[in-house]
């Protein structure tokens, strides 16, 4: 026989290892956590895409994340069948709202969070730029977010 409390060590101990076991099958959905609202969203970058977009083919497009409550809601946001609500990408890797031929967001006006709010210019986890001001991409991250991409988007 075993305590209350034993029983409940061994429960959290079980618990663990299934939400490990989820997360590693890359089975489940995925949330934006803390959420806000995306139209009084005030910490929004201003970055000078437009004369970039040759050198880094909107690389920030192929970024994977999590979609807000308010995105799905909304219903103009694409997300992926297979993960939800994870921001749908094309056989391509990049966003499926991005358009091919002008590097632009089709549905700028209703982006969600995370594209307002990331900055290409300094940015910890996504190290876009070797050096900003001369434009020189960090050549790394386009293999680095397709290989990513491929194991979280299932992609051959």
């Amino acid at each position: 026989m075993i305590t209350i409390e034993e029983l409940d060590e061994r429960k959290i101990q079980v618990a663990e290892r299934l939400i490990k076991k989820f997360t590693e099958s890359g089975l489940g959905l995925m949330y934006q956590d803390p959420e806000c609202d995306k139209y009084s969203f005030v910490e929004e970058t201003r970055v000078e895409c437009q004369s970039r977009l040759s050198i880094c083919k909107s690389i920030c497009c192929k970024l994977p994340f999590a979609l807000s409550r308010q995105d799905v809601e909304e219903g103009t946001i694409r997300w992926e069948f297979g993960r939800p609500y994870l921001i749908k990408h094309g056989s391509d890797g990049y966003c499926f709202h991005l358009n091919r031929e002008t590097y632009r967001c089709d549905v700028h006006e209703k982006r969600p969070v995370p594209c307002r709010g990331f900055n290409c210019r300094e940015n910890g986890k996504w190290k876009v730029w070797m050096d900003y001001e001369l434009k020189i991409l960090n050549e790394q991250l386009p293999e680095t977010i397709d290989k990513g991409n491929r194991k979280l988007y299932h992609m051959g």
